[in-house]
């Protein structure tokens, strides 16, 4: 259910509008719960990420174990995808402490939102890269499938 944004008009601001200063704007009451609640909803799929990282890493080993060679080419892209899980797993489970630190700290909230900003960059730049490759990867796939359902004689 969407909440009205809270009122940060009479946030309290320590500090003055100087940079030079070292201080920063502190959030509200009401704007520390959104990112308690952020944080806990981020640290959530942070440990979905890191478990399935595990199971992937189980089936990538018990895949090559059994089939030996045969299961060498899955067991490798179920690692690399493990591997890829995990490197989420570590990027969401920082930023998640970054923005709960915006409401467990007083004072330095800028500077936890943007370590957050920075780690979750990194995990999105990582998925738009896998999703261009993918697409790279799946686009002549489903070229030559359409080309060879056009061409294929029916009867």
């Amino acid at each position: 259910m969407n909440q009205p944004a809270a009122d940060v008009t009479n946030a309290p601001i320590f500090g003055s509008d100087d940079p030079s200063t070292g201080r920063e704007y502190e959030f509200s009451d009401a704007d520390n719960a959104v990112f308690r609640g952020l944080s806990g909803a981020m640290r959530v799929v942070a440990v979905g990420n890191a478990a399935l990282a595990a199971v992937l890493l189980l089936s990538a080993a018990g895949g090559m174990w059994l089939s030996g060679r045969a299961g060498m080419a899955s067991g490798v892209a179920e690692s690399i995808a493990a591997g890829l899980a995990a490197v989420n797993f570590i990027w969401l489970r920082g930023a998640a402490a970054e923005v709960y630190a915006i409401a467990d700290t007083r004072g330095s909230d800028v500077t936890h939102l943007m370590h957050a900003m920075s780690a979750l960059r990194s995990m999105f730049t990582l998925q738009r890269t896998l999703l261009y490759v993918a697409g790279a990867i799946a686009l002549p796939g489903i070229l030559v499938a359409v080309f060879l359902l056009m061409h294929t004689p029916r009867g």
